[in-house]
Parts: structure tokens; sequence; C-alpha cells
């Protein structure tokens, strides 16, 4: 195999296996990346159809409390490095996605509000869990390159520099029966944690209606 070679199902096993015999994990690890390894330029190029390999995943994962970057060789099934990387947290998973999304459905005030809706059935709503706050990214050249049309509608409650509140609308088309129909999603909806329970949201969504 290729030392680039995209990994297979069996290798994920292996190292996850390797890492366990290690004692490095347990199950309530998470794992939050995993890739191949690029060896050093000479010996990827050095390579020939039937050499042998030795294949090895970079991974990040979180274990009691702390998160690790490993290195685990699936060829030799041995763990190259081990090493915790303090003050920081990995990227949302699948795994704390789906535990939001189930805490959500299992709360009494959401489903107390999606019954004033006339929703009695939590697992027909559709739950997108998305991290609060924008980490100081620089949207400017997401505008500058055309991602940011007229299609898009922000609608924000600004307090000074800042937008602390925030509801986003994107106007999309469809064909439905040869008609073209213009529909709205609604997304990015957040309020800063500092100024929640105040209505903010509420108010930027009714003036979404009556747009």
């Amino acid at each position: 195999m290729h030392p680039l070679s995209m990994m297979t199902a069996e290798e994920l096993e292996t190292c996850v296996a390797v890492l366990r015999d290690a004692g490095k994990i347990d199950d309530s690890s998470t794992f939050h990346g995993c890739c191949i390894y690029e060896p050093p330029k000479d010996e990827v190029a050095g390579w020939q159809h039937g050499d042998t390999t030795d294949r090895r995943l970079d991974l990040v994962i979180r274990h009691s409390g702390e998160v690790f970057e490993a290195r685990v060789s699936v060829t030799r099934c041995e763990v190259d490095r081990w090493e915790a990387v303090p003050g920081v947290v990995p990227r949302v998973g699948f795994v704390e996605l789906f535990k939001v999304m189930e805490a959500c459905r299992n709360d009494p005030t959401f489903q107390e509000a999606l019954t004033q809706r006339g929703i009695t059935d939590s697992s027909t709503v559709q739950i997108d869990p998305w991290p609060t706050g924008d980490y100081g990214f620089d949207f400017e050249n997401w505008y500058v390159n055309g991602y940011w049309t007229n299609r898009y509608i922000p609608y924000s409650i600004v307090d000074g520099n800042a937008i602390v509140s925030n509801v986003s609308v994107n106007l999309i088309d469809f064909l439905i029966d040869g008609e073209t129909r213009t529909f709205i999603q609604i997304g990015t909806v957040m309020t800063n944690p500092e100024y929640r329970n105040h209505g903010l949201n509420r108010v930027l969504m009714e003036k979404v209606l009556e747009d």
C-alpha cells in the first residue's frame, strides 16, 4: 500500500485496538481528528509497488478531560507518540452534536415551546447545534469574493461594535410543478450569552416575518 493511500476501516480498527491495549483510551474517550501521517518526502518518492510501508495515523483524542495528540503505527501496532496538549478544546465532533440534540429534545422547556406551536413529536424537529460566537473571524474576504450576495440577509442587533444577537435569512428558489417559488432558510440564530433572556431573538424573528 502506498504511504499516502487513504486510510481503511481496518486500519482505524487496528489503531483503536492499539491505543486501547496500551491503556491510552477507554470507552469514554472521544476522537476529534484522524489522518494519515505524511512520511518524509524521500520515503514517499522512493516507494515502489510491493514495498512494505510503515503506515501511521495521526489523531486528536480527548481522554479523562485532557486533549492528546497521538501517532500510531498500524503496521507495527505501536504508539509512537502520545502527547498532552494543555489549554485547548478539540473541535466539536458528531458525538457532542448528537448529545446536544438529545439533551435539547428531552428538555422540558423545549418540549413546552414545541407544544405551544402545535408540535407534539420532537423527533420531527431538526435540531442544528452551532457553537456560539464568531471567534474573531474576518468575513471581508467572504464578501469580496462574492459569497455574500443580496440573497443572504442578516438581521442583527448591535451593541457598540459587537453583534450581540443575529438571525440570518437565505433566499432559495425551488422549482415546483414547473413553477419557480422562493423560500427562505433561517439560520445562524444566536445571542451572546451575556444578552440572553431579553427577547432579542424574538424581536429579530418578528422582523423577519414582517419583512
